[in-house]
This record gives structure tokens, sequence and C-alpha cells, in this order.
């Protein structure tokens, strides 16, 4: 992947992709890297009625992949590589990630949100686990849950 870019967005979430398209239409070629599925959080999102042009709501992963339709038509490609480090050397960011080194005048982090780590005892035994994301997805046996289930976090 060695090669030389105008502008490297780190991060292919909704803001990742949005800076793509905005710059794609100014006539600037993106490199768009992604570690992950693109559209961070976004992509869980059960619901959302607060974004412009979906007056009954949408739900993440709908919206999601038409913001990856977008890019697709535009002709914007998502590269799948994690980044391990950035330089900053004589007017050029070098990239390092597990696909190679590349080169970028201009840089773009959108990695989107760390979540808060809990104080609660026995909670670093579970973090970065993903026991369940969303309502639907709690794993419920043949008569229900019997337990209490804590749900913790600010988003959906």
């Amino acid at each position: 992947m060695d090669q030389k870019n105008e502008v490297t967005i780190v991060g292919a979430g909704p803001a990742g992709m949005t800076a793509a398209i905005y710059l794609k239409r100014a006539g600037i070629y993106p490199t768009l890297l992604e570690k992950n599925e693109p559209g961070g959080l976004l992509r869980h999102a059960y619901f959302i009625e607060n974004y412009p042009g979906f007056p009954n709501g949408i739900n993440g992963s709908s919206l999601v992949e038409l913001l990856v339709e977008q890019l697709q038509r535009l002709e914007i490609s998502i590269t799948k590589s994690e980044v391990h480090h950035i330089k900053y050397h004589d007017g050029t960011f070098l990239i390092e990630t597990d696909q190679g080194d590349l080169n970028s005048y201009a840089l773009i982090v959108a990695t989107g949100t760390i979540p808060k780590k809990l104080d609660i005892k026995g909670a670093s035994s579970i973090e970065c686990i993903k026991l369940f994301y969303e309502p639907r997805s709690i794993p419920l046996g043949e008569k229900g849950v019997k337990k209490r289930i804590l749900v913790i976090g600010g988003g959906d």
C-alpha cells in the first residue's frame, strides 16, 4: 500500500464517510481507512429520528448502507486497514498501517468516540467484551430472562 495521497481519512464512521463525500465533490480523491466495518457506532443505532431527510426515522444499519452506497456511486473505496502510527515530517504525514505505509499531504482523523470506563468492581473483567449491544440482541432463554439486567450507556 506504499503510496502518496492528497488526503487520508482515518475512520469510516459517519464523519469520515461525510468528509470523503465532500472532498470528492471538491475534486479531491481521498483515501479512506477503516479497521472494522464502516459506520462506527451508527451501525448499532436502533432508531434515528433526528437526522434530516428521514421524517419517519431510520435504523442505523440502514443509514450506514445508504452512506456506503453513496460512497460506491462516487467511486470512493474504503480500505480495510488498521492504523498503527502516524508521524508528521517535512510537510507530509507518514501513516503506518497493517497493509503498509502511506504518505499524505493532509490527514483527517475521524475515529469516533471512546466509551467511558466504568468504576464498578469487576467491570474490568468484561471490558471490551460484547455481551450484547441492543435490546433485540439480548440472549433470551425459552422462558425469557430470569435475572435482572443492567444496561449501561448513553447511546441507544
